[in-house]
């Protein structure tokens, strides 16, 4: 260790990856219910690659619905191949966020905002039925805070391990998609290395991604939030890590985020951005 002896590593992802055999298209299942609309103009939802498609040279091919009914798709499955192979792009029907009751905006916000909150109850069982996902939250069960009405209304947690993906927000008239691919994994890495640490240490267990913050500032001995929560079994694992001083007390600092932000204005003073 060229920073010497004592100094602790941390090695931290935001997520994992995982391989998947399976896309759901939950826009699909809200359609089927008819509290999804598809756009007709110009008011519709676009990812962030269709919104760059200008930039591309490849030409979008826009699929008429009647290819997309149910009985007419088996024989154009084995034509989207031809049609990818002369260059061209196709584009599924997508929803309309304005005449629709609710619908997913694009594939990795794994939410669903609502237009109108008292069905929210009705998506939330709607969803659930479905055996490919595995749970289904509303907002306030996940976050809390002053910028919480900018969030979607619901949040849906796929079967990961089992190896179902959430699939696009496009009306391609089937629920599951097979397609074998690669993605993330909600659960990521948190690997701390020090003095004690040893090669064969395989001291695993799972955290919630909240407490990661707070275990950097509990090993650097730095406060940390009032409002933070740390498993007493999971504290135990650091104390008998070597990690944190179990004679030390726990620091914690009340409005922790009021005084960052303070901090980080300051900050951009400094650097003359404000």
């Amino acid at each position: 260790n060229i920073a010497g002896e004592d100094t602790i590593v941390f090695v931290v992802s935001d997520h994992g990856f995982s391989h998947y055999k399976y896309m759901i298209n939950v826009n699909q299942i809200l359609f089927n219910k008819g509290f999804l609309s598809l756009s007709k103009g110009d008011n519709k939802i676009r990812e962030h690659y269709e919104v760059l498609a200008k930039h591309n040279k490849k030409k979008t091919l826009r699929i008429p619905r009647i290819l997309l009914n149910p009985y007419v798709k088996r024989l154009f499955k084995w034509t989207r191949f031809l049609i990818k192979k002369t260059g061209f792009k196709i584009s599924y029907p997508k929803p309309d966020p304005l005449l629709s009751k609710a619908y997913m905006p694009y594939r990795y916000s794994f939410g669903i905002h609502i237009n109108d909150e008292e069905i929210a109850d009705d998506i939330v069982d709607l969803l659930k039925k479905c055996p490919y996902i595995k749970n289904v939250f509303k907002c306030e069960e996940l976050f809390w805070g002053p910028l919480i009405n900018s969030a979607l209304h619901l949040y849906i947690e796929p079967d990961f391990d089992n190896g179902y993906n959430v699939g696009h927000y496009e009306i391609k008239y089937e629920i599951l998609t097979k397609r074998s691919h690669l993605d993330h994994h909600p659960l990521g890495v948190l690997a701390i290395y020090n003095k004690y640490s040893s090669p064969i240490d395989k001291r695993h267990i799972n955290i919630e991604n909240y407490m990661v913050g707070s275990t950097i500032l509990l090993i650097g001995n730095l406060p940390i939030s009032s409002k933070a929560t740390i498993d007493n079994n999971y504290y135990k694992v650091l104390i008998n890590s070597g990690l944190i001083d179990d004679k030390k007390k726990i620091q914690k600092v009340n409005v922790y985020e009021h005084k960052w932000l303070i901090l980080k204005k300051i900050h951009r003073i400094g650097r003359g951005l404000v």
